[in-house]
């Protein structure tokens, strides 16, 4: 409780999503918000931190958060790395160390306290280290400059582009008319621009189709 992890929420969101005071125990449900890393939507939630001495209404999010740890793809363990590690650290440690975790050191920007484990250290308050730990996510997400697909919508969308260009393939190859061919790239095309949220105009498919050589 209070190492910052709204706070880091908010950053990482650039906006102010998640409620943020100086007592233990605000966060008290599953807050979420959404970020692009390297072409990859990634999906933040922020959960209650989790303690021993949590209140009967607190203790319900503490036990979302103990299985929203068991269903997250990468958790993001966050410790102030301004005061010393506690019992209660260590047991969190213990209980990420089975799944895909980084270790966040926050609270950068001020004096740093012996003993706290290597991380990532970041500062909430004024960005420090974002830009890294960012980065780190990207390579837990995808590999850099690689997109990928999320959306049950955007999965179909991409395997009818696929089946579009293998069914134009096929007719360029069995000689067919391109205007004939046309419409299954155009379809392709359309398929994925609305992925993209970019649809091509009629210059796109006459630069395409002029490349091609039809013999006889």
């Amino acid at each position: 409780p209070n190492v910052g992890k709204s706070s880091l929420l908010n950053r990482l969101l650039n906006e102010q999503r998640a409620i943020v005071t100086d007592i233990p125990g605000t966060t008290r449900d599953i807050v979420c918000g959404d970020i692009m890393v390297d072409g990859v939507r990634v999906k933040l939630s922020d959960t209650a931190g989790i303690r021993d001495d949590a209140d009967t209404v607190e203790q319900i999010g503490v036990d979302r958060a103990r299985k929203a740890i068991q269903h997250a793809d990468l958790v993001l363990l966050v410790l102030d790395a301004s005061r010393p590690i506690t019992q209660q650290d260590t047991d969190l440690l213990a209980l990420a160390s089975s799944r895909a975790h980084l270790v966040v050191r926050n609270k950068s920007d001020l004096p740093q306290a012996a003993g706290v484990p290597d991380g990532i250290a970041v500062s909430a308050k004024t960005g420090e280290g974002i830009a890294e730990l960012l980065r780190h996510i990207a390579t837990h997400a995808g590999q850099p400059g690689e997109t990928l697909l999320t959306q049950a919508r955007h999965m179909n969308l991409a395997r009818n582009a696929a089946d579009s260009l293998l069914e134009c393939a096929q007719r360029v190859a069995a000689g067919d008319p391109l205007d004939l061919c046309a419409v299954y790239l155009n379809d392709a095309l359309r398929a994925l621009g609305e992925i993209t949220g970019e649809q091509a105009n009629d210059d796109v498919l006459d630069s395409i189709f002029s490349t091609f050589c039809v013999g006889k």
